[in-house]
């Protein structure tokens, strides 16, 4: 599945992201590939906000650009981090649009689903 859906680089977190455009993948990978990247790399605070920070600002745009097509009201911010280090780029959901992603995407991992309901 990696290799044949994600562009991989030498330095793979840096850059990673999608093989083919948007527009041509279905609905249901999207949404499947959403899922599977926030239910490993991301996050649901005690507030039930969906956090994903990644440092590859290619990909959280592609997943930026897949919730537009979910329309799953979201914010993108960059953390800054220490010299030498690559700057975080991160998504966040709040809580009411992160009961939308529930009902269209959802979650696999069931503690993470928990915190949203």
């Amino acid at each position: 599945f990696i290799k044949e859906n994600l562009v991989l680089h030498p330095s793979k977190s840096l850059n990673v992201s999608l093989k083919k455009p948007i527009k041509s993948l279905s609905k249901e990978f999207l949404a499947s590939f959403v899922r599977g990247v926030i239910d490993t790399d991301g996050c649901v605070d005690k507030n039930g906000r969906i956090i994903l920070g990644l440092i590859s600002e290619k990909l959280i745009l592609q997943i930026s650009n897949i919730l537009n097509i979910f329309k799953i009201e979201h914010k993108i911010s960059i953390r800054l981090r220490k010299p030498k280090w690559n700057n975080l780029h991160v998504i966040s959901i709040n809580k009411h649009p992160a009961k939308i992603y529930l009902q269209k995407i959802g979650f696999s991992n069931k503690r993470k689903e928990e915190r949203v309901r």
